[in-house]
């Protein structure tokens, strides 16, 4: 996990790592930007990847590519539109 550079696979990892005797996690858009720091929770400051696209292209996907490759943890994730 050390080998990671990516600040968001990091912060992925050290989630995923309370959740792996758990199964699976469920957690809104929103929560998940607050988790990442990428949302401001009081909405000072503004949000950023607003566009589901770019938040998975830009975070998801290659933190999920680094933490599958130089850790012990294999996650993946499944984006439910409601």
């Amino acid at each position: 996990a050390l080998n990671m550079k990516s600040k968001y696979a990091k912060r992925i990892y050290i989630l995923c790592s309370r959740w792996k005797d758990k199964g699976v996690k469920r957690m809104t858009i929103d929560e998940l930007k607050v988790m990442l720091h990428l949302k401001d929770p009081q909405g000072i400051e503004p949000e950023q990847y607003r566009q589901i696209s770019e938040l998975k292209d830009r975070v998801l996907e290659p933190a999920k590519l680094e933490i599958n490759t130089h850790s012990e943890l294999t996650i993946d994730y499944q984006l439910i539109k409601k």
